[in-house]
């Protein structure tokens, strides 16, 4: 009974912890480690101890689904016009200021409207709508991990593609398992200054930082975002750190956005992010080496267009709503040839 019982709540143990002597449990998902006391929860607010056991709480409780392509999400070399479905829960394992999800990601899971939608329901979805892939995306889906990694072994059974946006704040271990279900990952770097990451988002540069490098390892095709907020990680020197630290550890080829910040949250008094400093640095970024510098948030703009980093041609055009014109055939430039990275292949 008591099986039927968590089948029909949604509840399922939570993997990666430990049980303590004294009836808490100890998060091992991600770095902050929370000791949870019984009846208690950790800082995520969606990962519960019910008698000295972990139990996740978002487990087939989707808050928001769309079909949508992966271009809102600033991943753009990954089948462009193609539709994902996208996923996202309550919760999330960090805090940002600015979040424009705060609605959902800052809030327990029982403050949210959600639908109750299996793993196999979500590849059932996905499948009549069209999709050609699952996204899980909008909060932070690290909070999500059991739920993302079920519905990921699922639908790479059923030949769809897998992918999520994250802030990577989790352990290698968990990632690992979970990059070998997985096709595509953008990460959200917040910032390169550890004082700043801890003050703008309750985060982690160094856990960021060993996120990505276990992505490469992994061979995960991976895209970063840099959202650019005045005053805080928009110094130059900062971002020539950024950039030359992603050279070193991932290489030129890693597409990089930087996106505009719009006043959210706690900061809806901040300014926007001048249009001109996202070209400064996109600018700084190529000069540097990147081949794949986007500005993010600036839909229709020129500087969201994909360019061969050969010959400079335009190889993928992209309007105001970000639906895609290519001109290259098989991930090829038509111009001269030239390999754009990237997954162009169901």
């Amino acid at each position: 009974m008591a099986d039927e019982k968590e089948q029909v709540e949604g509840l399922r143990e939570a993997l990666h912890y430990e049980a303590l002597p004294d009836g808490s449990v100890k998060c091992l998902l991600e770095p902050r480690q929370c000791i949870i006391h019984k009846g208690e929860r950790g800082f995520c607010g969606v990962r519960q101890n019910r008698g000295g056991k972990l139990w996740t709480l978002v487990h087939s409780h989707v808050a928001v689904i769309d079909v949508e392509t992966l271009y809102r999400h600033h991943i753009y070399h990954v089948l462009p016009g193609a539709y994902f479905l996208t996923v996202g829960t309550a919760g999330c394992n960090m805090s940002c200021q600015y979040c424009e999800t705060a609605v959902i990601s800052q809030v327990a899971p029982e403050a949210v409207e959600s639908q109750f939608m299996t793993p196999q329901t979500l590849v059932y979805t996905a499948m009549e709508r069209g999709a050609v892939g699952i996204l899980f995306a909008h909060n932070e889906p690290v909070v999500a991990y059991e739920f993302m990694l079920d519905t990921f072994k699922l639908a790479k059974a059923e030949g769809l593609r897998t992918a999520c946006h994250t802030a990577g704040k989790i352990f290698a271990k968990p990632l690992t398992e979970l990059c070998q279900h997985l096709d595509a990952i953008n990460i959200d770097l917040k910032a390169f200054d550890e004082t700043v990451y801890e003050k703008l988002c309750l985060g982690s540069l160094e856990t960021t930082k060993q996120t990505i490098t276990t992505v490469k390892k992994a061979g995960i095709f991976m895209e970063v975002t840099y959202l650019l907020v005045p005053g805080f990680n928009s110094d130059i020197e900062q971002v020539k750190r950024m950039c030359a630290w992603l050279i070193e550890v991932v290489g030129e080829d890693v597409p990089l956005h930087f996106v505009r910040f719009f006043p959210a949250h706690k900061m809806k008094d901040a300014q926007p992010t001048p249009i001109e400093l996202i070209y400064e640095c996109r600018e700084v970024a190529m000069k540097m080496g990147l081949r794949y510098v986007y500005g993010g948030n600036l839909p229709g703009d020129k500087c969201e267009f994909t360019y061969c980093a050969k010959c400079k041609a335009v190889v993928i055009e992209r309007d105001e709503e970000g639906v895609p014109t290519l001109h290259m055939r098989a991930g090829k430039c038509e111009a001269c040839g030239n390999q754009i990275p990237g997954i162009w292949r169901l």
